[in-house]
């Protein structure tokens, strides 16, 4: 009787890039090993982050558009700042992005702040008018 021999498929020493399947099937493949995975994690989490900010910043921009109207009125020089503690005036203190403005054209308001929450709500403004003054503003066709 004669007896069954075991096929040896791939004897050839393999790359470290270079896989071969259960079907004894050659395949490439790209993998990260050692702190090398380690990193590619970090970068891709740092990526994401970004965008996530990236976004929530655009929302609160856009939100800021909406308010001032279209045309804008001159702002002067915009400053973004992002408040981790909240914004203690409003109940719950919602995290908010804070959009500073320093000199604008608008009557009445020579420096303005409007608060945004990173989904694009307007919060709270200083001055508190600021939307009539706007409306005042473009009614006017400055």
């Amino acid at each position: 009787m004669p007896q069954a021999q075991a096929t040896v498929i791939n004897n050839a020493p393999q790359s470290p890039i270079q896989r071969t399947s259960k079907l004894g099937i050659r395949h490439w493949t790209f993998y990260i090993e050692g702190m090398s995975r380690l990193i590619g994690l970090f970068l891709i989490l740092a990526f994401a982050a970004a965008v996530v900010v990236g976004g929530s910043w655009a929302l609160a921009y856009n939100g800021v558009a909406t308010l001032l109207g279209d045309p804008p009125p001159q702002m002067g020089i915009q400053t973004t700042t992002f408040l981790w503690d909240g914004l203690t005036q409003v109940e719950g203190a919602p995290r908010v992005w804070s959009f500073a403005f320093y000199p604008t054209l608008i009557p009445g308001a020579q420096s303005v702040r409007i608060y945004v929450t990173p989904t694009g709500r307007v919060v709270w403004t200083e001055p508190a008018d600021l939307a009539a003054r706007v409306k005042k503003l473009h009614a006017t066709g400055y």
